[in-house]
């Protein structure tokens, strides 16, 4: 088995290319149906985007959705290591 002929490349070229531009259509889609919307007055459950506690959320937000990248490497350090230690490697 060779991964340089001709079905391989053909196959994995049309992966590559729905892979990279396939999300494109359904994203435009999505946009133009947003954009086609009318616009509705604010109600008394309209959330406001211009006060200090927007800003405060979503900065609460992107700093928890950045820690959490890190977390599976921060928590799987000290298990892995635990487990090193009960088979007898020390660091």
């Amino acid at each position: 088995m060779n991964g340089n002929n001709l079905w391989f490349n053909t196959t994995l070229g049309i992966a590559m290319f729905l892979g990279r531009f396939g999300y494109v259509v359904p994203v435009l889609a999505l946009a133009g149906s947003l954009a086609a919307k009318k616009k509705v007055a604010p109600s008394a459950g309209t959330f406001p985007t211009t006060g200090p506690l927007f800003v405060g959320l979503m900065i609460g937000v992107i700093v928890i959705l950045y820690l959490l990248q890190y977390f599976p490497a921060l928590a799987l350090g000290p298990i892995v290591e635990h487990y090193l230690m009960l088979a007898g490697k020390t660091f």
